[in-house]
């Protein structure tokens, strides 16, 4: 009876597969069946070159009414991931959330290091680490900063109290000294992080909330964005503005079919610290001046700092683009983008554009939520970012040869959403002539790891990875099966 009862389940969790293609009884349904069953036990042991698949801190039963699979993941997080910070030495991660938590996670296991640092009464929209790995901080909605220490997760002291509304940006100065914050309350603090107490000439006064800040890499500017579409420069050594223009025009100026979002969302110095790039619309005619009604749309640029011009705009795709953050690669040579929402395709969607020419040069993307944050590792190889509750990582070299090696050694590659099919094929991972090649349970699509997805960072990941011999595709799929049929123990049923 137990097999007849995983039997019927087998069929009904893989129907679509089955009936669409009678070699993905194997291919697909085999490889995703449940370890425990007795379908899996009996026939998987004679198959080979099949895709291995390790379900890993998703708790996976079956529904007696149907047959049918229940899963529940255990994400990162139990609510969006706000902000994501890489250690300088690149071993492992910092994230925090809208559940009023901040993690630590081993960069290479994806395994959490530490408990959750707890101790924000809101939403946590920012985290940083310390440039000498000592201490990490994190921005509320609670309009507290908390400090903690990278070790131990132990908080460091009381939290730092001043703004009035919520905090949404951290960053720490180069020498580890120094902490900037900015607050929905329209103000900029720095903090003495021995002290624990503002400096004597904070707060700095913006024209509106405060969106985002940054350090130059020498420490010795501050800059802030605020929700109205201005960036200002202050002397971090005695808060004196040096300079404010208008990134972000105001709406009313442009002759647009859809309502602009002013709000500058992210801010980051160039290496030299004489331009800065800023995430979020803004709008550029062909001379790249704004305010102008045949404004073109972009959702990011490079601004010079001395000319207040932009230099390289990043173009969008309208209003159904919005970049939420930018980064710089380690190297200078890219920025990396994660976007807010995609229409029509929702998903976690990483660009990668080159700096100096403002093109997209790769883009990476899985099903799932939006990406709200993104960061590079140390070593420029890898992209991190916060989809929904989940964190992934990107083997950068992988997406930007958009690695397709469908018959051989990396089937894994094909987890990425560019491969994914369309309308009725919508679950299934295609090659390059449109054949299919592996059905993916949708409820496995947000957490799937493998090739260019080369890390899942959380409590919930679907591992993909290739049989030792080979995968068994096309007009090779039989080779899949290693025995006569006669040669199977059926269980008693």
């Amino acid at each position: 009876m137990h097999f007849l009862r995983d039997t019927r389940a087998f069929l009904i969790s893989f129907r679509e597969p089955i009936e669409r293609s009678a070699p993905h009884i194997y291919l697909s349904a085999l490889s995703f069946e449940p370890k425990d069953s007795l379908v899996y036990r009996t026939f998987a042991p004679k198959c080979a070159g099949l895709v291995k698949v390790d379900v890993l801190g998703i708790s996976h039963t079956r529904d007696i009414r149907n047959g049918g699979d229940v899963v529940k993941p255990l994400p990162a997080h139990d609510g969006s991931v706000n902000s994501i910070a890489v250690s300088p030495d690149g071993t492992f991660f910092v994230s925090c959330s809208d559940d009023r938590s901040v993690r630590i996670w081993d960069a290479h296991t994806g395994n959490q290091k530490l408990p959750a640092l707890l101790g924000h009464r809101g939403s946590v929209y920012s985290v940083a680490i310390a440039p000498d790995v000592s201490m990490i901080a994190s921005a509320s909605a609670d309009s507290t900063v908390r400090l903690w220490y990278a070790q131990t997760g132990t908080a460091a002291g009381e939290p730092l109290l001043g703004h009035e509304k919520g905090v949404t940006s951290v960053k720490f100065s180069t020498d580890s000294r120094w902490i900037i914050s900015g607050s929905n309350d329209g103000t900029v603090r720095i903090w003495n992080v021995a002290t624990r107490r503002p400096s004597t000439f904070s707060p700095l006064q913006c024209h509106s909330g405060v969106t985002a800040v940054a350090f130059t890499p020498d420490s010795q500017t501050i800059a802030s964005a605020d929700s109205i579409g201005k960036v200002s420069l202050w002397k971090a050594t005695n808060g004196d503005l040096l300079r404010t223009w208008q990134v972000k025009p105001d709406e009313r100026k442009l002759k647009l079919s859809w309502r602009y979002d002013q709000r500058i969302l992210s801010l980051e110095f160039s290496r030299t610290g004489t331009h800065i790039l800023s995430a979020g619309h803004q709008c550029a005619d062909e001379n790249n001046s704004l305010g102008h009604s045949s404004a073109q749309e972009f959702v990011g640029g490079v601004w010079d700092i001395s000319t207040r011009q932009c230099i390289c705009g990043l173009k969008g795709n309208g209003r159904a683009d919005l970049q939420q953050v930018l980064t710089y690669s380690p190297d200078w040579q890219l920025i990396a983008s994660g976007s807010a929402y995609s229409i029509p395709d929702p998903g976690c969607n990483v660009r990668m554009w080159d700096a100096t020419t403002g093109q997209v040069v790769a883009t990476a993307s899985t099903r799932g939520n939006s990406a709200r944050t993104v960061a590079f590792t140390p070593d420029g190889r890898s992209i991190v970012a916060g989809c929904g509750k989940q964190i992934l990582a990107w083997d950068v070299d992988a997406v930007r040869s958009r690695l397709v090696d469908h018959r051989g050694d990396s089937i894994a590659a094909l987890t990425d959403n560019l491969f994914f099919g369309k309308s009725d094929r919508a679950n299934w991972i295609i090659g390059r002539s449109r054949e299919l090649l592996l059905w993916v349970p949708p409820e496995y699509q947000p957490h799937l790891q493998g090739g260019a997805i080369k890390l899942v960072i959380g409590l919930a990941r679907v591992v993909l990875s290739r049989d030792p011999n080979g995968l068994h595709y096309g007009n090779n799929w039989m080779l899949c099966w290693q025995e006569s049929v006669t040669d199977v123990a059926f269980p008693n049923i």
